[in-house]
């Protein structure tokens, strides 16, 4: 996984989604109706101790890189 080579997929974004490590991402959701500015930012730790959002949406992120083109 090249996190940093632009890439296009034809699925839907629902959300804006940047992993910044093994242990921190951040997640904004697309909300059409709604301005960028209010739209809530998430920052999200992993707490590899307890079941959380991380895993989640870095297996959201894993699956839409896999199903990727690079541009």
């Amino acid at each position: 996984m090249g996190a940093t080579v632009p890439a296009t997929t034809k699925a839907t974004i629902r959300f804006n989604l940047i992993i910044v490590d093994r242990a921190l991402c951040v997640v904004q959701p697309y909300l059409p109706q709604a301005r960028g500015v209010d739209s809530p930012t998430f920052a999200i730790k992993d707490n590899t101790a307890a079941e959380g959002l991380f895993p989640i949406f870095d297996q959201v992120f894993r699956d839409m890189w896999e199903r990727s083109k690079p541009v």
